[in-house]
C-alpha cells in the first residue's frame, strides 16, 4: 500500500466558527413544514405558527445543529413526550444514509441479543433516541469535535474584525449552547458565565487588554455586561481601526500641484541651478525649449501621432472604406496608389544615381586640373630656381672664369652654325 498519511493541521480548527456559514437556499421539496403551538402545552385549538425544517441527508455540522434545534422546538411547543411520536417526527426529517444510520442504531438498542442467543426487546426511551441522534452526528462531526471546539474557544478564538464586540459575545453564547449537541456532549460541557467572560477577554486585541490594565479593570471580577460596555467604549473611539480600514498616515498628503512636478533621482540639497518651464514652472532639470511634454504636444498638433501602419490597421482602413463602396474597388484604388508610389520612388532613385555620377565625374576633372596646375607650377618653380642658381654662380665668378665661360659659349655657337 502506497497510501500517504495526510499531514496534521498546525492549529486547532473548530467544527463551528464564530461567523455562521451561509448555506444555499434549499429546494421546496427538501423543506418540510410543521405546525407548532405558540403557547407550549395549550389546547389543539390554540394559535399556531409554521416551523420550516430542511430535510437532512449527510449535510454539514451547521445544518445538523439547525435540525436538532428545530426538533427540540417542536417537542417543546407541541408537548411531544411519547417516544414513538418523537421517532416518527425524526424520521420525517432525516433522509438517505442519515435516516438509515438512525434506524439501525435504534434497532440495535431496542433488540438486544442475550448471551444464550435469545433476543429481547427493550422499550424505547429518551436515552435510546439520543443515542440514535448521536450515531448520525458521528458521521458528520470531525474526530474529537467536542474537545477540539472547547480547546479552540479557550486558546485560538479571536474577535473577527467584521464583527462588533457585542455581536462577538452573542456568537460565543451561541457556540456555548451548541456544545451539548456535539457527539458525546451534555449540558455539563457548557462554559460557565465566568468562563465566558474569560474567553471573551482573551479574544479581543492586546491593545484593548492593555487599556484595561491601565484602568485597573479586571473583566473576570465583573460581569459580562460590564465587559461589553468597556469594549464598546473603545470601539466608539477607534471606529476606523475596528472596521479594518488603514489608519491615516502621519505625514500630510498634499494635492498634486499642476504648476509643479516631482523629479525622481534629483537631490534638491545639492542642486543649485533653477530652470523655468511654461508647462511645469520652476524646476531643477529643464527649461521650456528642453521640455519633452511641449515637444510631444507640438508633434501631435502637426499630425504626427507616433503610430505606424500595421497589417491589422491597414485591413481596418480597407474595411472602413469598403462600407461605402465595394471592397474590390477599394483594393484596386490602393493598388493604383501603391504602383504610382513605386514608380515615383524608382524615378527618384535614378535621379539621385545620375546626380551622384555627375558629381563624381566633376570631382575627377577638378582633381585632374588641379594636378596639371600643380605640375606646371612645379616646372616654373624649377626654372626660377635654376636661373637663380646661375645668377649666383655668375656673381661669384672671377674675371678669368668669366672669360673662359664666354669662350666656351662662343665655341658652342660656332659649332651649331656649321
Amino acid at each position: 500500500m502506497n497510501e500517504t498519511i495526510p499531514k496534521k493541521r498546525d492549529f486547532l480548527v473548530p467544527a463551528l466558527p464564530l461567523i455562521e456559514e451561509i448555506t444555499d437556499k434549499a429546494k421546496a421539496t427538501d423543506v418540510i413544514e410543521f405546525l407548532a403551538k405558540q403557547r407550549a402545552g395549550s389546547t389543539s385549538t390554540g394559535p399556531t405558527y409554521k416551523v420550516k425544517v430542511q430535510r437532512f441527508n449527510e449535510g454539514t455540522v451547521s445544518e445538523w445543529i439547525a435540525v436538532r434545534k428545530s426538533i427540540k422546538e417542536l417537542w417543546e411547543q407541541n408537548s411531544i413526550t411519547s417516544q414513538p411520536d418523537r421517532i416518527a417526527n425524526i424520521c420525517s426529517i432525516l433522509q438517505g444514509e442519515s435516516l438509515t444510520g438512525f434506524e439501525e442504531k435504534i434497532d440495535e438498542l431496542t433488540n438486544v441479543t442475550l448471551p444464550d442467543g435469545t433476543v429481547t426487546t427493550v422499550a424505547l426511551s429518551e436515552v435510546i433516541i439520543e443515542a440514535g441522534l448521536n450515531a448520525v452526528a458521528e458521521t458528520i462531526f470531525p474526530h474529537r469535535a467536542l474537545e477540539t471546539q472547547k480547546a479552540w474557544m479557550r486558546r485560538g478564538m479571536k474577535k473577527p474584525k467584521e464583527l462588533s464586540f457585542r455581536k462577538t459575545a452573542s456568537a460565543v453564547g451561541r457556540l456555548n449552547n451548541c456544545l451539548p449537541l456535539f457527539p458525546g456532549g451534555s449540558a455539563s460541557d457548557k462554559f460557565s458565565t465566568t468562563e465566558i467572560v474569560e474567553l471573551l477577554e482573551w479574544s479581543i486585541p492586546k491593545a484593548w487588554r492593555n487599556k484595561f490594565d491601565l484602568d485597573s479593570y479586571v473583566p473576570t471580577l465583573h460581569g459580562k455586561d460590564r465587559l461589553i460596555a468597556e469594549c464598546e467604549a473603545i470601539e466608539r473611539n477607534s471606529p476606523k481601526l475596528d472596521s479594518g480600514e488603514k489608519p491615516a498616515s502621519k505625514s500630510p498628503v498634499h494635492k498634486k500641484n499642476r504648476g509643479s512636478v516631482k523629479h525622481k533621482g534629483v537631490d534638491k540639497s545639492r542642486d543649485t541651478k533653477s530652470y523655468y518651464c511654461t508647462e511645469h514652472g520652476k524646476n531643477p532639470t529643464h527649461n521650456t525649449e528642453q521640455c519633452y511634454v511641449i515637444k510631444n504636444k507640438a508633434a501631435k498638433s502637426n499630425g504626427f501621432n507616433g503610430k505606424t501602419l500595421t497589417k491589422q490597421s491597414f485591413r481596418r482602413e480597407i474595411n472602413m472604406m469598403a462600407k461605402k463602396t465595394s471592397k474590390k474597388k477599394v483594393l484596386e484604388m490602393f493598388a493604383t496608389v501603391i504602383q504610382a508610389e513605386h514608380t515615383k520612388m524608382s524615378k527618384s532613385k535614378k535621379t539621385k544615381t545620375r546626380k551622384k555620377v555627375l558629381e563624381d565625374s566633376s570631382d575627377s576633372e577638378e582633381s585632374t586640373a588641379s594636378s596639371n596646375e600643380n605640375h606646371a607650377m612645379d616646372i616654373v618653380t624649377y626654372d626660377a630656381e635654376k636661373a637663380n642658381i646661375e645668377d649666383n654662380v655668375k656673381k661669384t665668378e672671377t674675371d678669368e672664369e668669366t672669360t673662359y665661360r664666354k669662350a666656351i659659349e662662343n665655341l658652342g655657337a660656332v659649332t651649331e652654325t656649321k
